[in-house]
């Protein structure tokens, strides 16, 4: 990858995140908003999770062309995204969940 190339994939990568990550909360909010009965928000919240989902799929598209953003390894057809897939997982497990137990047990309770 050139300079220009390896500023554009990290500027993807950081817009990737920021909008899966409306995503996460916009589905959240969506479901919080069925719950409390609030039929119209709820529908609201969901569709802008929706389309906001379809242009973190358009950055994935780009970033494809490069690796996977989360494990560096090539992406595009099924088998390599289920390996992609396979090998982002473990991290999870081993290192930031444990991480994150170690952290709230620090810090006492609530």
């Amino acid at each position: 990858m050139s300079e220009v190339d390896e500023r554009l994939y990290a500027g993807l990568d950081e817009a990737f995140v920021a909008e899966a990550t409306a995503v996460a909360r916009y589905t959240y909010f969506a479901e919080v908003a069925r719950i409390e009965g609030y039929a119209e928000t709820h529908a609201h919240f969901r569709d802008l999770s929706e389309s906001t989902s379809r242009v973190s799929h358009g950055h994935l598209d780009l970033l494809q062309q490069v690796a996977d953003p989360t494990t560096g390894r090539p992406t595009g057809e099924t088998s390599l995204n289920l390996r992609a897939a396979v090998t982002g997982e473990p991290g999870k497990a081993t290192e930031l969940y444990p991480r994150l137990v170690g952290t709230a047990h620090a810090s006492g309770p609530g």
